[in-house]
């Protein structure tokens, strides 16, 4: 299994892959914490400063600066394993306040992030090596979609962070539903969002691949909960 910092520039099979994608874009100096087991029959080779191998069954657990010392670039990461049978997830924050995680994002060329409010930060990484142009379209509760849609080049391997505030700042978020990210090839994406419901806090959510089942019950989820907040706020 390598690891990889990539700077800027029932349980399906996509539970158990071989390669992990971690799409939040973080400085190794901060706090950020990754962990990876190794669910397959076989040991996993691992390589980073130098060859180790992750066992059968065994876990691996570090924060960003211990699996990259000398990381001083903001990037992301991603593992590579040798064998498939890899489940690895991340946590984030100020580990004292707030924080949140999600587990490795699957990568699509089509997804949905289903919460946006006015502190949404979008993570969007390029896993190619090539480059790809990724179409950024922001659509209400209403599914009418609320400002033109916005494209970035990300080059191969690179990455683009941004607020949705800042991202689209003659917007009204606060009648925001949901962002679709549109791609000319696969990629990976999650959202962190700010100050939702209690502040400080974090909400991490991944991206969803628009063909997915999942997709559709998750923005009614989304729905259900503004009706709910609307109607009983804290």
């Amino acid at each position: 299994m390598g690891l990889r910092l990539n700077r800027k520039g029932d349980e399906d099979a996509k539970s158990f892959r071989k390669n992990l994608d971690w799409p939040h874009y973080f400085c190794t100096g901060g706090h950020h914490f990754q962990a990876l087991r190794n669910s397959s029959g076989n040991p996993a080779a691992l390589w980073l400063v130098s060859d180790q191998v992750l066992p059968v069954g065994g876990r691996l657990a570090r924060l960003g600066s211990e699996f990259f010392p000398n990381g001083s670039i903001p990037g992301w990461m991603q593992a590579a394993s040798s064998v498939a049978g890899l489940q690895g997830f991340w946590l984030g924050g100020d580990f004292v306040n707030y924080g949140d995680g999600a587990e490795a994002a699957s990568a699509a060329p089509d997804q949905i992030l289903p919460l946006v409010t006015s502190q949404t930060e979008v993570n969007i990484t390029n896993i190619n090596t090539g480059s790809i142009t990724v179409s950024i379209r922001l659509f209400g509760n209403d599914g009418i979609e609320l400002a033109s849609a916005i494209t970035r080049t990300i080059a191969g391997r690179g990455a683009f962070q941004e607020q949705v505030s800042a991202l689209l700042p003659a917007v009204s978020l606060s009648q925001a539903g949901y962002i679709r990210l549109t791609s000319t090839g696969a990629f990976a994406a999650t959202s962190v969002v700010s100050g939702f419901l209690a502040s400080p806090s974090w909400a991490v959510i991944n991206g969803i691949d628009a063909s997915s089942r999942a997709t559709q019950s998750r923005t009614s989820s989304r729905k259900l909960l503004d009706q709910s907040f609307t109607k009983n706020p804290i």
